[in-house]
């Protein structure tokens, strides 16, 4: 089924309205690096949405994307929890400033939701591997995100 012409519609109107506010900005005296820092914010999300749309053919590529996703999670998930029980890390270890000593950095952290996601979009559509994902690899990726 192809992405639905609305949707492409509204990434193309977040792009022109995202240009139209830095065209204001610059011309009003705006800092072009900090508008630089704000876009990146803003345009991130319809950029990943049209290349995504544009890469994945149909079915087949969903089931491969789900695979890796899955497949990179429980990787993480298994080095996160391995690194939490053997390693001791120094406090400037996490990148980000609101992530708390003790947890994975956010970015490990939104892996390790995208797979549960998955895993529960396959017991809502009831596929037969969903139960046997569900318990397999749900434990693990929980007690990667921790």
């Amino acid at each position: 089924m192809p992405t639905p012409y609305p949707l492409l519609r509204l990434a193309q109107l977040s792009f022109a309205g995202t240009a139209y506010v830095f065209i204001v900005g610059m011309l009003r005296g705006g800092d072009f690096s900090k508008s630089l820092w704000q876009i990146d914010k803003v345009i991130y999300l319809p950029l990943v949405f049209l290349v995504s749309q544009a890469a994945l053919r149909g079915p087949k590529d969903y089931l491969a994307m789900g695979r890796v996703l899955l497949f990179a999670g429980i990787v993480r998930a298994a080095l996160a929890i391995y690194i939490f029980k053997t390693v001791v890390m120094p406090p400037d270890y996490y990148g980000n400033p609101q992530d708390l000593p003790g947890r994975p950095p956010t970015m490990i952290r939104i892996l390790f939701a995208d797979g549960v996601v998955l895993i529960l979009a396959l017991l809502v559509h009831r596929l037969p591997w969903g139960k046997l994902t569900l318990f397999l690899v749900m434990p693990l990726l929980c007690g990667g995100w921790w």
